[in-house]
């Protein structure tokens, strides 16, 4: 196949334990989610209390094609620039962001490393203990490559 994409009549579940979206549904040209066509796809994936732990999102096919080798953290994060004119990642982003409960990584980080205090610094991440999840660790790196910590 060379590479090539094959669009498939049925959708595509991908987990992505490392990923900051755990689970990415790509849906098939000209269809609509039904969570209950999926459910034993994704039975697999969930924890003890029958929870995806982690964002699950539903994108169609052109999207989802292009977010299967990207790290989401990054865009997510806004530490990987997007064109002005990809209307649709600009909106799956958004939508993301809005819906999911994602922390604000750069904002929880940025307190941690500017405050003067240590026991300051441990106490600004008390409410955002997410962001030391591994999943964000490309952009706790980032970051930190950035501000050359």
């Amino acid at each position: 196949m060379c590479g090539a994409l094959v669009e498939s009549p049925f959708p595509l579940v991908e987990h992505r334990p490392t990923d900051v979206v755990r689970v990415l549904v790509i849906l098939p040209v000209g269809t609509t989610p039904r969570v209950d066509g999926l459910s034993e796809s994704l039975a697999s994936l969930t924890n003890d209390d029958d929870l995806i732990v982690g964002p699950l999102s539903t994108v169609p096919a052109a999207l989802g094609h292009r977010l299967l080798t990207t790290y989401t953290g990054l865009l997510i994060a806004s530490l990987e620039p997007v064109a002005e004119s990809d209307d649709e990642m600009r909106s799956w982003l958004a939508a993301l962001r809005a819906e999911a409960g994602l922390p604000d990584v750069v904002r929880a980080l940025a307190t941690f490393v500017s405050e003067n205090d240590q026991a300051a610094a441990v106490e600004s991440l008390r409410n955002d203990l997410e962001v030391l999840d591994d999943r964000w660790r490309p952009v706790r790196l980032r970051l930190a490559e950035h501000w050359r910590l």
